[in-house]
């Protein structure tokens, strides 16, 4: 292992995953008597993303932070962006239609990050903005393959959202774009103490709020740099991965289980990284 692999690790990985335990386990310790069950259940894995994706980028980046909002910048925002809108969609879901407002809050999420983040691409007229269509389609598709037989909260849709992150990472990594790279292993830390800590499903504003960062990284991987559009493109069947484990269950309230679902997450990312190897040609990221 080379000095800048041991680095990225140390920052991106380990760091995020120390600092989302340490959240995760105050927040067992102090029971649900503390925040409460439906607060511990949202404020505490939530804290557990933001403080492990804040804590990597300060350490790869530096502090202060740039003032100009960068891409990678508007990644981390993404997802404070994504539980603020889970939030609205859950609490308005207790006082309505449940299916009316999650549609609106996810079609907003699902167009107007992708164009958040492919502002200055469109601004420039760069052909590549037209692939802004790809990831924004692919939110508004997620919902009905992701929902169903991988609950978004449970062990399951944490699996989807790690294997995910996992393959964004490489994909980055072979792109030469390490510093999504970075913020994408920054996530997958964070949720995979979430996974290993955490007792209660995650609530919808934590699952749409790693969504939303997840959104945002394919969005700037797509525009700002050398990432293999095929890799992300079958990457994407991640999300089906629910759904496909679930295929042979004649009722459609069963839950697939974990290790279906596991095979149905890992093959179609093992590809996805195999197709990003072979269409980066000889590189170097020392």
């Amino acid at each position: 292992m080379g000095p800048l692999v041991g680095q990225l690790l140390l920052q991106s990985l380990l760091a995020p995953f120390v600092l989302a335990g340490l959240i995760m386990m105050t927040a067992r310790w102090f029971g649900p008597h503390g925040l409460g069950q439906d607060g511990g259940a949202i404020i505490a894995p939530a804290l557990a993303i933001a403080a492990g994706v804040i804590a990597t980028y300060l350490l790869a980046f530096g502090w202060p932070p740039i003032l100009a909002v960068s891409a990678r910048a508007k990644i981390v925002l993404s997802a404070i962006i994504g539980l603020v809108l889970g939030l609205l969609v859950e609490g308005r879901s207790r006082r309505t239609r449940y299916e009316r407002w999650a549609r609106f809050g996810l079609i907003t999420g699902a167009i107007g990050i992708p164009l958040w983040i492919g502002l200055p691409a469109l601004q420039q007229g760069r052909p590549e903005s037209a692939f802004l269509i790809l990831p924004s389609a692919a939110a508004l598709v997620a919902p009905a393959l992701f929902f169903r037989g991988a609950p978004s909260g449970g062990t399951l849709g944490l699996l989807i959202l790690l294997t995910m992150t996992a393959g964004l990472a490489v994909i980055a990594a072979f792109a030469k774009a390490l510093s999504f790279a970075v913020l994408a292993l920054s996530l997958g830390g964070a949720l995979l103490a979430i996974l290993m800590l955490g007792r209660e499903p995650l609530a919808l504003p934590v699952v749409v709020m790693s969504a939303a960062m997840l959104l945002a990284l394919t969005t700037a991987l797509l525009l700002y740099s050398d990432a293999s559009l095929p890799a992300l493109l079958v990457l994407g069947t991640v999300l089906g991965a629910g759904r496909l484990a679930g295929a042979s269950d004649m009722s459609p309230e069963a839950k697939a289980p974990v290790p279906r679902v596991l095979v149905c997450c890992l093959l179609p990312a093992a590809a996805a990284m195999l197709i990003a190897r072979i269409d980066a040609g000889p590189i170097s990221i020392y």
